[in-house]
């Protein structure tokens, strides 16, 4: 279980996994969010998560990555090209396949990702535009790629144009 980042009505927050304490840090300050989600892997370790002592362990030696590198990419016009399937593998850190698909139609998705050695658990079917958007930002995800303008309109500096 990983340190998630995300935002509610306190503000932003780094937690360990998905239902931990938040710890609320100023948005938009490296520093703030380094000490929360230390505080958050501290959390982890608390509660005897392997995985954690494994951060901490990162963090203490200083080879943890507290920004992480997220990118993802819509799959329709995207990864169904050549050009996209090659940016993708190029690609390091986490890489997510995020669609507007329904789960009916994820067969394709799921044997590209195959292909690309994507997991599973980073393909995502939305069913809409609206929750593809806030999927990217309630992932934290630093760059995506799209090929429907209006999809990168709603992600400043983190949407970027397929075409």
């Amino acid at each position: 279980m990983p340190v998630n980042t995300g935002k509610d009505n306190e503000g932003c927050f780094a937690r360990w996994g998905k239902v931990g304490h938040k710890y609320h840090y100023e948005c938009g300050n490296a520093d703030s969010m380094k000490e929360a989600k230390k505080k958050a892997i501290a959390q982890g370790v608390a509660s005897g998560d392997l995985e954690a002592v494994m951060a901490q362990v990162k963090v203490v030696t200083e080879r943890y990555d507290f920004v992480g590198n997220k990118t993802s990419f819509d799959f329709d016009g995207v990864l169904t090209t050549r050009r996209g399937r090659d940016k993708l593998m190029a690609t390091g850190g986490d890489v997510y396949i995020i669609t507007a698909r329904s789960m009916a139609n994820m067969y394709q998705v799921y044997k590209v990702a195959n292909e690309l050695n994507v997991p599973r658990s980073r393909v995502i079917s939305t069913g809409s535009n609206k929750a593809k958007i806030d999927k990217i930002k309630e992932l934290g995800i630093r760059a995506h790629y799209d090929n429907n303008p209006d999809v990168i309109k709603q992600l400043p500096g983190v949407g970027h144009f397929f075409s």
